[in-house]
């Protein structure tokens, strides 16, 4: 029963960031933002940083392994962006830096 409560808030989770995505994308009046690519586009970003900070993680550089996942993880979120929205990299890069102060103030927030 837990499992299945696990996996119901992962799926949540997916469409509630998409949607953030979606609303930051238009509050940084990116042309062409939808839904759909928002979701297409977080669930790749998603999908890298698990990967990028697994090899980060095996590698152990300490703390810098994590800031190094977090630049390579918004450059493959700046091709993305770029590939679906015909954007430039100071518009990826503003929604990139919202989006992860979004995240963890979410993370802060949760009680404990």
């Amino acid at each position: 029963m837990i499992f299945i409560l696990i996996g119901l808030a992962a799926v949540i989770g997916f469409f509630v960031a998409s949607a953030i995505l979606w609303g930051l994308s238009k509050l940084f009046k990116i042309s062409n933002a939808t839904y759909k690519k928002s979701m297409l586009v977080y669930s790749l970003t998603a999908l890298s940083s698990a990967v990028i900070t697994g090899i980060f993680t095996l590698v152990d550089l300490g703390v810098f392994s994590q800031v190094l996942a977090v630049i390579i993880t918004f450059f493959v979120f700046n091709y993305l962006f770029k590939k679906y929205y015909q954007t430039s990299w100071k518009k990826a890069l503003g929604v990139y830096i919202t989006n992860i102060i979004r995240e963890a103030d979410f993370l802060v927030a949760l009680p404990r």
